[in-house]
């Protein structure tokens, strides 16, 4: 069986408009202030790192980011 790698340039790709823009946005919609984009995404994975510290496994990011939302975002009306 060939293994094919993924370039790095599409893996990039994927993740930036896949995972961390959308994600940054969600951010952005519900964590009061003004906090930078790279710096909310580090708070989200080091929240996600300790789910995961917690639960003895990876809780995903999906997981992660609805959590901190929870629990930091703004009360919802």
């Amino acid at each position: 069986a060939h293994r094919r790698s993924t370039p790095l340039s599409v893996a990039a790709h994927h993740w930036l408009t896949d995972i961390y823009l959308p994600t940054v946005e969600r951010l952005r919609e519900n964590i009061p202030g003004d906090t930078d984009a790279p710096q909310l995404y580090c708070n989200l994975l080091e929240h996600k790192w300790y789910l995961s510290e917690g639960a003895k496994r990876d809780v995903g990011h999906k997981a992660a980011l609805e959590d901190y939302l929870q629990r930091f975002g703004r009360p919802r009306v």
